[in-house]
């Protein structure tokens, strides 16, 4: 059995593409500014889904409110505000 991993193909392989950059940083003791910028890139370039059916029901049948619901779930969990 297999682990589902939580990024897209499309995501890992960008994802996968920083990890020079990355042990430049942690050799430079720049990782504090490293993460931001890969933030704001993960978000530019794999923008929010649009909420489902069930997301904007949750939220009052107001598309607006779920899609603002789903960006701050993200945020909490990356701990960062970028959308």
């Amino acid at each position: 059995m297999t682990r589902h991993s939580w990024t897209t193909e499309g995501e890992r392989n960008w994802l996968s593409e920083l990890i020079p950059d990355f042990l430049a940083a942690q050799d430079n003791k720049t990782t504090s500014s490293f993460w931001p910028r890969v933030y704001q890139g993960f978000a530019e370039k794999f923008p929010i889904a649009a909420p489902t059916a069930d997301e904007i029901k949750g939220a009052d049948d107001n598309q607006e409110l779920a899609t603002r619901h789903k960006k701050k779930a993200i945020e909490k969990v990356w701990n960062v505000s970028f959308y």
